[in-house]
């Protein structure tokens, strides 16, 4: 009988990943229940509400996050040199930059003609001027900071994961700090704006982080010369921004869009448990970062083994972890939402049994998502997502005049589940690939 050859140099850094990936969103739990805590115990649910739905706008931050990926790709795979890395890595952010800051000041222009009253809904009339303040805003913070996410990506193409991992906790941390001194001051609007501020503020600390850690010398680099370094990235970049945009709506939209229907009183209860199975998700995504790096040395290497016991192992542990979670959530989550709101707040349970899916359809849509991106296998997924993103907010609405939350978490479900599927059959196909470039000649397929 063989034993188990001890883990390499990469097994182990790729464990030290997963556990510190482990660890900083375990901090970052205990920081969301306090921010949660203090929020329900403060203000009105309908004003909660209001603050919950504002996360869609945090979906706009995956259009530099798919740049990022792309970015991370590059980077990672050695084939350039450090003064390379540093060309493409401040060429990559200048053109963002430009673009975002552009976008943003076009949108401050176009805002007092977006039909609000469309785009919000109008079912809590006293609290539409303080959302539409809040979405402006919230926008605008968003676009300034966008370009800055590039180094949480440029941190985990260095294998600098447990620096990558701690963003979130901080910028959690940092808007629970926020959020107390608003609510003190008594201050809404800034109240509604501190999550933005806050991710803005860490996202900067994380990028000059980076740029010290390579010993760069941080320089904004002119159109002219930034150009043509990016112009290769651009389509794959193009397509990891907008299949981001799509995942992290269908995955983020349920506040929002519930508010939209049945108003911010019935979307800040629901956000309540939304959150403690989103802090689920994203612990479990977490984990499986470090790989994304992981499957780009099996890709380059033209390792398929390496790469099917990668993919295998993560499937594997998110599909587990992910199933004693929605179990966990479905007898846990009315004790918690009680202690953490100090409300009585029930979900039947169907609508908890959804949610239980909801989540482990999201996991694992996750775990496939890194390894198609590193493959950099996105137009098939994009073009589902892209679908479904156009029929959930009329077919949620529909299911929700008819059966309230349980229709809009049941249109989540059902959209999800479309999006595994056709993620699970690219999957099937970039192995079907590394099979045939990496068999033998003459061997038999």
């Amino acid at each position: 009988m063989s034993l188990r050859p001890p883990p390499d140099a990469h097994d182990r850094a790729l464990l030290i990943g997963a556990s510190a990936g482990g660890a900083m969103r375990l901090l970052q739990v205990v920081l969301s229940v306090l921010l949660v805590l203090v929020l329900t115990r403060s203000l009105p649910l309908a004003v909660y509400g209001v603050w919950a739905a504002l996360g869609i706008v945090g979906s706009l931050v995956m259009f530099t996050s798919g740049i990022g990926a792309r970015l991370c790709n590059e980077m990672a795979n050695g084939r350039e040199d450090e003064e390379e890395r540093q060309r493409v890595f401040f060429a990559a952010f200048s053109v963002c930059a430009r673009f975002c800051w552009a976008a943003g000041a076009v949108f401050l222009v176009a805002a007092p003609l977006i039909p609000w009253k469309s785009v919000l809904g109008q079912a809590d009339p006293g609290l539409f001027q303080l959302a539409q303040r809040g979405f402006i805003a919230a926008v605008l913070l968003q676009a300034a900071g966008m370009p800055f996410v590039l180094g949480a990506y440029a941190l985990r193409a260095f294998r600098r994961n447990v620096a990558a991992a701690a963003v979130s906790p901080l910028a959690t941390a940092a808007s629970l700090c926020l959020a107390v001194a608003f609510l003190r001051a008594g201050w809404r609007l800034p109240l509604l704006l501190a999550p933005f501020a806050a991710w803005n503020l860490v996202f900067l600390a994380s990028f000059f982080l980076f740029i010290r850690s390579r010993g760069w010398r941080w320089r904004f680099v002119p159109l002219g010369e930034a150009w043509p370094l990016f112009r290769p990235l651009l389509a794959d970049s193009l397509s990891f921004s907008l299949l981001g945009l799509c995942l992290s709506f269908l995955l983020s939209s349920v506040t929002f869009l519930t508010s939209r229907r049945l108003g911010y009183v019935s979307a800040g209860g629901l956000d309540v448990y939304v959150k403690i199975y989103l802090t689920a998700l994203t612990g479990l995504n977490e984990i499986v970062q470090p790989l994304w790096p992981e499957y780009l040395r099996c890709l380059a290497a033209d390792d398929r083994e390496c790469l099917r016991r990668r993919l295998r192992s993560s499937l594997a542990v998110t599909a587990g972890l992910a199933a004693l979670a929605a179990v966990a959530g479905a007898l846990a989550s009315p004790l918690l939402v009680r202690a953490i709101s100090g409300r009585a707040i029930a979900l039947p349970p169907g609508a908890l049994a959804l949610l239980g899916g909801w989540l482990l359809l999201a996991a694992l849509t996750q775990a496939l998502q890194m390894f198609l991106n590193a493959c950099n296998s996105t137009r098939a997924q994009l073009a589902v997502a892209a679908l479904l993103l156009l029929a959930l907010p009329p077919a949620s609405t529909r299911l929700m005049a008819a059966w309230g939350r349980n229709g809009m978490l049941g249109a989540m479900v059902l959209s999800l589940g479309l999006l595994l599927g056709v993620m699970a059959w690219r999957t099937r196909v970039e192995l079907g690939r590394l099979e045939a470039r990496t068999r033998p000649a003459g061997a038999p397929s």
